[in-house]
This record gives structure tokens, C-alpha cells and sequence, in this order.
């Protein structure tokens, strides 16, 4: 039946009679048997797929759903709120080894447990610093205050 001669529906009981004539027809169950059906009533399926693919690729790539665009987003926050942090200004040696070792010293500090074993006379003062930042930043992930407020 063409789509001009089809009864418009215009209740939601004729809606789910559509829905249950239409399932009750023995609707195809394989890709072979969607192919076949779609073939049938005409449909070039080359066509029909590259327009579908038009339409939802995009609607994919920016979806808010999708985990790997949530995961992105997450990682381009976090690197914000590090380069922020970084911003701060650079402190004495002797300033990054006291936050380091208190935040260490810390019970149930579990991400630090990275940076345990660092040799601090053997690292630069830049590594230090690096080292204070991203225990600072871990901190701040786990919702607690930096230790230099302390």
C-alpha cells in the first residue's frame, strides 16, 4: 500500500493496533531477510545505507551518550584544571618536597603510592614540582583540599 493511501493514525489505540498489525505480519528476523523485505518494496540499499550513515555517523561522533566522546571530554577537563594549577607559579625545592612527603604521609592516599619510592635529591627541581602538581591534582580529583592549604 502506497504511503498516500494510508489511513492517518490519529489515536494512540490505532497506533498500537499499526504496531501489532505490523508485527503480527512475521517481520523479518535476519539481515538477509531485511535486505530482501527492503529490496521488495523498492529500496536501493547502497543508497539507503549511505544515507543512513549520513544522517547517523554525525549524530554518533557528537553524541553526549557515547562513551568514548564522554571520555574525551573528561580527559580535555582534566588537563584544564592541571594547566591551571600549573599556572600557579613555581616554588622552592624545599617547598615541593614538604607538600610531596605530606601528602604522602596521608592515610588512604593511595595515588600517590606512584611517586613513593622517588629519590627526591636525585630529581630536578622541575620534576619536583611536576611531581607536587600532579599529587595536588590527584588530590583535588578525590575532592579533597591541596595540601598547601593545610
Amino acid at each position: 500500500m502506497g504511503r498516500e493511501n494510508r489511513k492517518r493514525l490519529e489515536t494512540e489505540a490505532e497506533l498500537l493496533d499499526a504496531f501489532w498489525d505490523l508485527l503480527s505480519d512475521g517481520a523479518p528476523e535476519s539481515e538477509e531477510e531485511v535486505q530482501a523485505f527492503l529490496i521488495e518494496r523498492g529500496y536501493n540499499l547502497e543508497e539507503l545505507n549511505a544515507r543512513a550513515e549520513h544522517v547517523l555517523k554525525p549524530a554518533l561522533d557528537t553524541s553526549p551518550l557515547d562513551w568514548r566522546n564522554r571520555a574525551q571530554r573528561k580527559m580535555k577537563e582534566a588537563k584544564q584544571r592541571r594547566a591551571r594549577r600549573t599556572r600557579s607559579g613555581h616554588t622552592t625545592r624545599q617547598d615541593n618536597i614538604e607538600v610531596i612527603t605530606k601528602i604522602q604521609g596521608r592515610s588512604g592516599a593511595a595515588a600517590p603510592a606512584y611517586f613513593r619510592n622517588s629519590d627526591f635529591d636525585s630529581l630536578s627541581d622541575e620534576e619536583l614540582q611536576d611531581i607536587r602538581y600532579e599529587l595536588e591534582f590527584l588530590q583535588a580529583e578525590d575532592g579533597d583540599k591541596p595540601a598547601e592549604n593545610e
